[in-house]
């Protein structure tokens, strides 16, 4: 690790409290004249650190400058460590993975980025990715299932960003079929997940699973064909709350998650939050020309969204589902 690092590290495990000169010196091995140096290098990369006379340096919070060196010192605690590459900006960070994927070149477990020119969401759509308000990153997985089940990865990070969200900032999230994440009736989060498969087995060998989370875009700069429906995790102050902390915690979500992905309790907690049970839906899907109507009953062990329709039951594995508002309607099932 470089003494930059080491320096970061050192300053975030003071928890704002003042580290002096001394303190670094005795711990790196290193000059008060290159920890002067480092400290300065930091500052100029946007790091809010205090230089106070006679008694250190401080590292602040007000600007959430996000840093795989912290991100890793939070997770260390959980005994986690993570190879993550970092931009300023990308044109996507899916787009980026399966790039180095398909080089075949070695590659990080997480990329992240601090603006994405491109972000993608579901069946092409664009994801709003500004510069310094969000959390855009795609995280490489190995989770060897079959492929009439990966609608389990998709449940699985849903569930992981939802438990994320909720321990990090106590705000209360739903999810609405199948990957996008709800505060107070808003988007705040978008999952696109891609696999990388061997159609000889029918195993999935590499799962790319991207994340943006709106953390504290201004309501105001959502272009205007989403700011009826997109919103952010903080709107205004994120009462020291840091993107690193909740990408931290996004971290050790997923591990769990996908470590325990076939375990109902995933599609528990899952059930428990949607947003679309007990909803009148229309429903677009492959293969059907016209939306359909109809009733949200149930979601299955498998992720599979059942549907109560005039026609009776329909079941789901994809497509796009709105909610209709103000509807009550109910129709009589003859079998199923």
């Amino acid at each position: 690790m470089k003494n930059r690092d080491r320096v970061l590290q050192i300053l975030y495990r003071k928890n704002g409290e003042c580290v002096s000169s001394s303190e670094i010196t005795g711990e790196l091995g290193i000059t008060r004249s290159a920890v002067f140096k480092i400290i300065n290098e930091l500052k100029k990369q946007g790091f809010d650190i205090e230089s106070i006379h006679h008694r250190g340096y401080r590292l602040g919070n007000e600007k959430d400058i996000i840093s795989p060196e912290i991100i890793n010192e939070i997770i260390e605690k959980e005994g986690k460590n993570r190879r993550i590459q970092y931009f300023e900006r990308v044109d996507s960070t899916n787009t980026f993975a399966k790039k180095i994927l398909m080089e075949g070149e070695s590659y990080p477990d997480i990329i992240i980025a601090n603006e994405q020119e491109q972000g993608r969401g579901r069946l092409g759509r664009e994801f709003y990715s500004p510069k310094g308000t969000g959390i855009y990153c795609s995280f490489i997985l190995d989770p060897f299932i079959k492929i009439e089940n990966s609608i389990l990865v998709t449940v699985a990070a849903s569930v992981a960003v939802s438990r994320a969200i909720e321990k990090v900032t106590k705000k209360d999230t739903r999810i609405k079929w199948i990957n996008d994440i709800y505060i107070d009736d808003k988007k705040v989060c978008g999952i696109l997940t891609e696999a990388v498969t061997d159609f000889e087995t029918g195993i999935i060998g590499k799962i790319i699973l991207g994340i943006g989370i709106n953390f504290n875009t201004p309501s105001e700069s959502f272009p205007d064909e989403i700011t009826d429906r997109a919103s952010s995790v903080f709107m205004d102050d994120t009462f020291g709350v840091t993107r690193n902390q909740l990408i931290a915690q996004l971290i050790i979500e997923i591990d769990e998650c996908m470590n325990d992905i076939e375990n109902d309790e995933i599609i528990r907690y899952y059930r428990n939050k949607s947003l679309v049970l007990g909803k009148m839906l229309e429903i677009t899907y492959f293969g059907q020309e016209k939306p359909i109507q109809g009733k949200a009953v149930d979601i299955d062990r498998n992720g599979f969204l059942i549907i109560e329709t005039k026609n009776g039951l329909l079941t789901l594995n994809s497509g796009e589902v709105s909610i209709r508002q103000n509807k009550e309607e109910r129709y009589e099932v003859q079998g199923t």
